[in-house]
């Protein structure tokens, strides 16, 4: 019994926390459209990688974009290569439009993939800014800069 409430609090600690990340990443007053189209939103952890090294977010103006993963991961002599793209379908979720749920379309491995298939009920939850995208899942937060802001924080990934 004590045991089921703990991993009851436990959740809803996480959810909280969930919440309150997605709404902090959520602000911001510039003007236009908070999400950018045609352009790069970029992982913080690849900033510095070459581009086809790159994992990103692409939003097209359709309701449809990509999603480009790339990571390489060597361990005990065991080298995982995640090279993949996904194509999908997203939508908005408030009428703000800080907020939009992608959904997945397709997929498409790059050669050096050597992992498991990416799943057809792939589906992320991204906080939206003007320069920043957020998301947040049970691994962590990650965020993703859109290209052209990269240019004002020119010392960040160096």
């Amino acid at each position: 019994m004590k045991k089921r409430i703990f991993i009851g609090f436990l959740a809803l600690v996480f959810s909280l926390g969930t919440i309150f990340a997605l709404s902090a990443c959520g602000t911001n007053a510039a003007a236009g459209s908070p999400l950018q189209t045609e352009k790069k939103y970029i992982n913080e952890e690849s900033v510095a990688a070459a581009s086809d090294k790159q994992s990103y977010y692409l939003f097209h103006g359709d309701n449809t974009g990509i999603y480009r993963y790339y990571a390489f991961y060597e361990s005990y002599g065991i080298t995982r290569i995640y090279d993949y793209t996904v194509t999908f379908k997203y939508e908005f979720v408030d009428q703000q439009k800080e907020a939009v749920v992608c959904f997945y379309d397709s997929v498409e491995y790059g050669d050096t993939h050597n992992q498991n298939e990416i799943s057809s009920t792939w589906s992320v939850l991204l906080t939206v800014s003007h320069n920043v995208l957020c998301s947040a899942s049970s691994g962590g937060y990650s965020f993703y800069i859109h290209e052209d802001y990269l240019s004002e924080i020119p010392n960040f990934g160096k």
